[in-house]
């Protein structure tokens, strides 16, 4: 009879549980292939919610009370990967006021940029050309056909398109393609890309709100609610690389978080949520205390490693929204 009781409490416990929440931008872009920007407003909206309803603990608190065993159930904690200026100029002053923690993670090889990051770049190109465009796009050795009709203002763009959906126009297929082509390539090799295609294309004029922080930013973001973490040097796929590659990128990372933001780096996270057992424990090696992948789910408190935190994406929702999917999460 006990071991059916203890049977039916696991089949029938409350869904959701711990939670690290993923932002990006906190935005309104004109595209968005990857769902990466939440409006300033929604983004309040979600923090007076989840605020009245869940119990909220800066990064280190939580894997502090991770490992010592008396995380709350409720507990979440924030975070924002990549290190847009917006998080620096709307994030924050939204999180102060409403007196919410949350770590940013830096990809500090662009810190200082005054280019976009290349994923936007890509869509800005890409998915708002109006014109026809038929081209090779030369990537090392590889070759990479091109053809695009005039775009149809009927159709596109489509600013709710995700890029994990499946394509509607030429423009979204192409996107999806080049962007396949790019994700794991070089900086250099990337670069080199986006100046072929700027070149076809036409330059895209960006905002000043679309770049990176300034070197300068960093320090001003730092503050008793906000801390700071490493995301790698050029955002590559870390599991890609060489392991002593890998591990270099790493430990960099974590010195120039440090030394940009005046303040002790414990905390990674993974570009695009790529890792591995050897990848982590590399991180482990590198330094930090614990890391984030991408994996959507709870935290499991008999089983996660601090070196694979799953975190959950947060999207365009209401504060009503994002508090129901987290009940129907498990880890």
């Amino acid at each position: 009879m006990r071991r059916l009781m203890r049977r039916m409490r696991r089949w029938f416990r409350p869904r959701g549980g711990p939670a690290i929440l993923m932002y990006h931008r906190i935005a309104m872009p004109e595209v968005d292939p990857w769902g990466l920007a939440v409006p300033p407003e929604r983004f309040a909206e979600q923090l007076e919610i989840l605020r009245k309803h869940r119990t909220i603990l800066s990064m280190e608190s939580f894997v502090g009370r991770l490992q010592s065993g008396d995380l709350p159930c409720d507990a979440l904690a924030l975070k924002f990967d990549d290190g847009y200026i917006d998080n620096l100029l709307r994030a924050k002053p939204i999180l102060e006021a409403v007196g919410v923690p949350a770590t940013v993670f830096v990809t500090t090889g662009l810190i200082g940029s005054d280019e976009e990051f290349w994923w936007d770049q890509l869509a800005r190109m890409i998915l708002l050309r109006k014109e026809a465009i038929a081209t090779t796009l030369t990537l090392d050795k590889d070759c990479l056909q091109i053809e695009l009709p005039p775009i149809d203002p009927e159709l596109e763009p489509r600013p709710g398109w995700r890029a994990w959906e499946e394509p509607v126009t030429a423009r979204e297929d192409a996107y999806k393609r080049i962007w396949s082509a790019l994700w794991d390539r070089a900086p250099e090799s990337r670069k080199a890309a986006l100046v072929q295609l700027s070149q076809v294309f036409g330059g895209t004029q960006s905002r000043p709100e679309d770049l990176p922080m300034g070197v300068e930013d960093v320090p001003r973001l730092v503050s008793d609610w906000i801390s700071v973490g490493a995301h790698s040097r050029f955002h590559r796929p870390l599991v890609s690389l060489p392991p002593a590659a890998r591990l270099e990128e790493m430990v960099r990372s974590r010195e120039e978080a440090e030394a940009l933001s005046a303040s002790p780096v414990t905390g990674f996270a993974y570009p695009h949520g790529a890792s591995n057992p050897e990848t982590e424990d590399m991180a482990r090696r590198a330094g930090y205390r614990w890391a984030c992948t991408v994996n959507e789910q709870t935290i499991d408190q008999r089983r996660v490693g601090l070196h694979s935190l799953p975190r959950i994406s947060v999207g365009h929702w209401s504060g009503e929204a994002l508090l129901a999917k987290l009940r129907t999460i498990r880890g």
